[in-house]
């Protein structure tokens, strides 16, 4: 599907997934075509700030795939309900 704001997904393809990943961009991306699986979205202000929380954190870009990696591991808890 074409990405929106909040889908998680899983990379494959082209990035050397798989890779989960969320879309944070304010406009429907469709130029990733489809070559990933949306299993999941993020909906509350507060996951949304979690998000932008770790938005600001170090990384490094990953060859020409235009795919961000963490420098360090962070922890956290994932509920589904």
């Amino acid at each position: 599907p074409i990405m929106t704001k909040g889908m998680v997904a899983w990379a494959g393809g082209r990035s050397g997934g798989p890779d989960w990943f969320i879309n944070v961009f304010e406009k429907p991306v469709t130029s990733w075509g489809k070559q990933h699986t949306v299993w999941g979205e993020i909906q509350d202000k507060e996951s949304f700030f979690t998000i932008q929380t770790m938005q600001a954190l170090p990384v490094t870009k990953a060859g020409v795939s235009g795919l961000y990696y963490l420098d360090e591991k962070i922890e956290f808890t994932l509920t589904l309900e």
